[in-house]
């Protein structure tokens, strides 16, 4: 695991890595690194599974959405220090996953801005099986090593009772729900 220093950016009171792109994390059955091109269409595959999609609006995405998506969380890493991993199963070498911590600027009621969001999405084919949770498991101990101790929200569609277990099991307790896009949603806190 590589180490970097905490630092803040002008104005900017959470601490980030120095991080310019997703250092890679090996764990048991994954391989967590940093999202390349060759993702695009194994991503917009899974993205397009209904067990994925019911709870993130509810439909699939297109192709434009898993572009900007997947430009989005190579670029998180640059602006924020922080961001988006591609789970790879280290067994086959396929896209099962993503997991990582970001800032969204969310426009929830009550707002979360601020606070660093932490988030996860695997395929179907995956559910049930625990790789979600080793690959959150390996970023909080990242977190820990390379930002310290800070708040984490996430927040999770309604109807996701698999997720709300994880994020209980991660020391995520449940808060009051918010509004997000005009929709109730979940939100869990993780205290540092």
């Amino acid at each position: 695991m590589s180490e970097a220093q905490p630092v803040q950016t002008a104005g900017d009171q959470r601490p980030h890595s120095i991080f310019g792109s997703a250092p890679r994390i090996v764990t048991e059955r994954l391989i967590l690194r940093a999202f390349n091109g060759s993702d695009y269409e194994p991503f917009k595959a899974m993205m397009a599974e209904p067990k994925v999609f019911e709870h993130l609006g509810g439909k699939p995405i297109n192709d434009e959405e898993a572009m900007r998506r997947l430009s989005m969380y190579a670029g998180f890493w640059q602006i924020m220090g922080v961001g988006m991993w591609a789970a790879e199963d280290s067994a086959t070498g396929e896209l099962v996953g993503q997991v990582g911590i970001f800032d969204l600027h969310r426009e929830l009621a009550p707002p979360i801005s601020d606070t660093l969001e932490m988030g996860w999405i695997f395929a179907a084919r995956t559910h049930g099986k625990g790789l979600a949770r080793e690959a959150c498991d390996a970023v909080l101990d990242w977190i820990q090593a390379n930002i310290g101790a800070c708040d984490l929200f996430a927040i999770i569609g309604i109807g996701n009772a698999a997720s709300m277990k994880l994020a209980e099991r991660l020391g995520f307790d449940r808060r009051d729900d918010a509004i997000y896009k005009d929709e109730p949603i979940a939100v869990f806190l993780r205290p540092a």
